[in-house]
Parts: C-alpha cells; structure tokens; sequence
C-alpha cells in the first residue's frame, strides 16, 4: 500500500513523478538492496500505466539505483552504498569547480546572499528545527556557488545530479544530526574562502565537506526522507 505522500499530481511529467517516487523509497530504505520491483504492481499502486513506469525504470536503471536481470525481473541494486559514495564523489568534483570559480568571479551580492543562507541554517539549527528545511536552505547555498561560478555546464551538470543528491543529504542530516555543526561550519569555511578570492582552498573545503558526509549513509536503515 503507497503512502499518502506518494501521489501523482499534474506539475510535472508522469515519468518524472513516478521515478522520483521508487527513488525516494531506495533511499529512504523502504525499498531494499535486492528487493525485487514489479513494473504491474507499482503501476496498480499509482494508478498510472505500465509506460511511465518503464520510462522510470530506465532512469533509474542509468543512476545506477535498480539493475535488471533477463528472465528474472528488475532488482533493487545491491551496491547501493557503492552507488552512493561514487555519486557523492561526483558531485564532490562538480562542486569543487563550482567553488573555485566562485572564489573568482561571484559578485559581493552573491557572496552576501550566501551568507544568509548560512545565517538562516544557523537559526534552523539553533532552533533545532525541521532536517527538511535545513537541508533546503544548504541545497540553495550550494546552488548559488553553482550559479556565482559563471559555469553554464556546472550549473547544468548541479541541477541534474539535484535530485538523487536532495535525498542523499537529507539521509546524511537524519542519520548523522549530531554532525549537523560541523558541517555548518565547513559550510562558513567554504565561503570564509569564496569571499577572500582563495579558490584552492573553496575547492579543497567543498570537497571535503560532501564527501565527509557519505561516511554516515547506512542504506540498511529505513528513514523519513
């Protein structure tokens, strides 16, 4: 039976709401390393034809989350902390160009913009508010690095890895919240050096502040993404 939270709506495409529905139950660990999915059943579930769902599945299957396996049906993959840390790394790399060409070209505007995304993670934090509002304060912080880079691929390459890595944060923030300082603060150091022109230490400071996190992700688990 699908949760209320899992229902199609019109904004956006059949395929797009389907996908980032299974995603987010991998991620969330509703769905399991090795659990076997049925396109029928979750086309029942949603009340969607079988097309948007093979349309997912293909998606899917590219972000390396499920594998199909001829005469024997379509798997959760079983390396999903595998596929988790190689994103994150990815991503580390994207972001870490970003970083540099921020230190470099964003405007003193996009810098102050920054810090009050970081202001206003610090009062959520403070507050002990909700993980879901503080992990979409971070996303914007480190969307607006992206856009002060001046880079249209790393600004393209960001917003197609956005997805996957929402959930994957989110995870990290939930399941390692004692570490949620910390992370402010390497949050600050990445823009201590964006606003003092240093874009190797931008760089350096990003990358280890994504990958740092994967260390916490445990897919063993199921969470409320």
């Amino acid at each position: 039976m699908m949760k209320d939270n899992k229902l199609i709506v019109q904004a956006a495409s059949l395929r797009e709401q389907v996908t980032d529905i299974i995603r987010q139950m991998i991620l969330s660990g509703e769905l399991k390393s090795g659990d076997k999915i049925s396109e029928r059943q979750i086309s029942t579930d949603l009340k969607v034809s079988t097309t948007p769902v093979k349309e997912a599945f293909r998606v899917l299957q590219s972000e390396g989350l499920i594998v199909t396996i001829q005469r024997k049906g379509t798997f959760v993959a079983e390396n999903l902390d595998l596929t988790a840390v190689q994103f994150t790394y990815l991503r580390s790399a994207i972001d870490g160009v970003a970083a540099y060409f921020a230190a470099k070209n964003a405007t003193e505007a996009q810098i102050a913009a920054m810090q009050r995304y970081l202001d206003e993670a610090q009062k959520i934090i403070a507050g002990h508010g909700e993980i879901e509002r503080l992990s979409e304060v971070n996303e914007r912080f480190h969307q607006l690095i992206r856009d002060a880079a001046g880079f249209v691929m790393v600004q393209n390459l960001g917003k197609n890895l956005q997805i996957i890595d929402s959930a994957i944060r989110r995870r990290v923030n939930i399941q390692d919240y004692k570490g949620i300082l910390r992370r402010q603060a390497e949050h600050q150091e990445i823009l201590d050096c964006i606003a003092k022109r240093d874009p190797e230490g931008a760089e350096k400071a990003i990358i280890k502040n994504i990958r740092e996190g994967i260390k916490f992700i445990d897919f063993n688990s199921k969470i409320n993404l």
